[in-house]
């Protein structure tokens, strides 16, 4: 008799652990199910983000192109707001033609912006020696973190510019930066008159366009060249997701 009880008890037992392992695999399926779909979700999200912020850039274009200098966005630089699919986006316009294009401007320009800005001796040969390499390659520079790489960093390891971008660009394609937008530290570089004033959109001026969520995503930053007809209002010549330019 006791040999009975005894079995029952083991089958007891084993459909235990079988519920307690199924329980256990419906649990983690369960878990992995959850991860897939807030990962979906934020997938979702973040496109919904990137549509509006290119929505946005096609709006403040066309504002331009259409409106002219009765745009809000003619004189830069800008600040303005737009909601688009139910997202805030805060928008800042400026203009790329007052920095350097190290791509386009001469290697001794770059030098003297580079000693005028403080960037020592060691390190402004070592970064001109980089642009007349690329040059002689027929190669250029085509984003802003490829610049910040060339220009706040060198082999010798001495330092270099904390925010190029502030002075320099890789967008504006100008042999000489407009002198009445340049930064008042940058003309001072370069031993030119402080005059920046507000710069009004012409066709053909490069634009740094920032767009940023008011739920703090991170800021999308696209850059265009104006080209003022209304079949084809602009070029999409750069794209970045982050800037140390405030």
């Amino acid at each position: 008799m006791t040999g009975k009880p005894r079995q029952q008890g083991f089958a007891l037992l084993t459909v235990l652990w079988f519920l307690l392992l199924a329980g256990s695999i419906v649990a983690m399926l369960m878990l992995i199910g959850l991860r897939r779909a807030e990962h979906q979700s934020a997938r979702i999200e973040q496109l919904r983000l990137t549509l509006a912020a290119e929505s946005a850039v096609e709006t403040v274009v066309a504002d331009l192109v259409l409106n002219g200098p009765r745009s809000q966005w003619h004189q830069l630089p800008a600040n303005g707001r737009y909601t688009i699919d139910g997202i805030a986006l805060g928008i800042s316009v400026t203009s790329e033609n007052g920095k350097i294009d190290i791509n386009r401007a001469d290697p001794a320009l770059v030098d003297r912006a580079l000693r005028g800005l403080g960037v020592a001796g060691e390190a402004r040969a070592a970064i001109v020696a980089a642009i007349s390499a690329q040059r002689a390659h027929r190669k250029t520079t085509g984003t802003l973190a490829d610049m910040r790489k060339l220009l706040a960093a060198n082999p010798t390891g001495s330092a270099g510019l904390a925010c190029p971008e502030r002075y320099f660009t890789v967008f504006s394609g100008l042999g000489r930066p407009s002198s009445t937008m340049m930064a008042p530290e940058l003309a001072r570089a370069l031993g030119e008159p402080e005059q920046s004033a507000p710069a009004n959109v012409t066709p053909g001026s490069a634009l740094r366009i920032s767009v940023k969520s008011r739920n703090g995503a991170p800021t999308a930053i696209m850059f265009v060249r104006i080209l003022g007809q209304i079949g084809r209002s602009h070029n999409l010549i750069g794209r970045e997701r982050w800037s140390c330019q405030t």
